[in-house]
Order: C-alpha cells, then sequence, then structure tokens
C-alpha cells in the first residue's frame, strides 16, 4: 500500500504553495542549466569541425568516414566523395 503523501502546511492547516513554488523555480534553474551546459559544449565544437572539413576540402581529401551501427558495434563506412 502506498503511504499518504507527506504535505507540507502552515501552522493553519492550509497547503503551504510557496514551498512548492519555490521548489519548483529552483528545478526548473536546474535544468535550465545543465541544457544550455549541454548546448554550450555542442557549440564550442562546431568550430573545430568546420575547419576540419575545410582542411579536408582544401587537401581534397577524396573519402569521408562515417560510422554506421552494426549490430552492438560500430565501424568505419568509406563513401566516396561526390565530384
Amino acid at each position: 500500500m502506498t503511504p499518504w503523501p507527506d504535505v507540507r502546511r502552515h501552522p493553519d492547516g492550509s497547503v503551504d504553495f510557496d514551498f512548492y513554488r519555490r521548489q519548483a523555480t529552483v528545478r526548473r534553474r536546474l535544468a535550465r542549466q545543465r541544457v544550455f551546459k549541454r548546448c554550450l559544449a555542442l557549440i564550442r565544437q562546431a568550430p573545430k569541425a568546420i575547419l576540419v572539413a575545410l582542411e579536408r576540402a582544401v587537401k581534397g581529401v577524396s573519402k569521408v568516414f562515417f560510422a554506421r551501427p552494426t549490430g552492438r558495434t560500430y565501424r568505419n563506412v568509406r563513401v566516396p566523395r561526390r565530384c
């Protein structure tokens, strides 16, 4: 049997909604920070990926490698460059 949830109340017996609003605000702030941190990590990687692609284009690299799933492991698959 599930126990009755413990609800935070004021001394007069009414539910303390302000407490739950503050908790929700803190949790939303933490979630927002986590999403921003993850997106920032991806944004930091973008310039390096662009530079690598440009260097390959300048050098005339004819093959690009992509990882494709094969069961539980990944293997490199060569994809020829289109001219």
